[in-house]
């Protein structure tokens, strides 16, 4: 919860209150999402067999899930609160870099706020 409020609820009282601009000129917005949803359909046909045949590799396995149950733990409800958790922590990074940074410096680096986002995570 943490992540998510400084990666994505201060930035956008930032955005809002400082700045005094629409969250959707940050990329935030339902409008229009959905319009190409023949290439989602798309996308998702050809992944979904991709990510099936390569969890079953032993890499794979290694790797993920991220959440391991402890002895005796039923999935429900902890598995449950950890994948909310972990979706806002998502959604939160997704913001703050796809949204305020790019966004945010695309007027003054064009192009180039492409590489500015990804400076970070390199």
């Amino acid at each position: 919860m943490i992540l998510f409020t400084f990666y994505f609820i201060v930035p956008a009282l930032f955005i809002r209150f400082y700045f005094r601009e629409k969250l959707s000129a940050y990329g935030l917005q339902v409008k229009g999402a959905f319009k190409d949803y023949h290439l989602y359909i798309i996308m998702l046909l050809v992944m979904v067999p991709l990510v099936l045949f390569f969890s079953r590799t032993s890499s794979f396995q290694a790797r993920y899930p991220f959440y391991t149950l402890g002895a005796n733990e039923p999935l429900l409800p902890h598995f449950l609160e950890w994948e909310i958790l972990y979706f806002l922590q998502f959604c939160g990074l997704e913001f703050f870099f796809r949204g305020f940074v790019l966004h945010g410096t695309k007027h003054r680096f064009g192009f180039y706020s492409v590489f500015v986002m990804t400076i970070p995570m390199a």
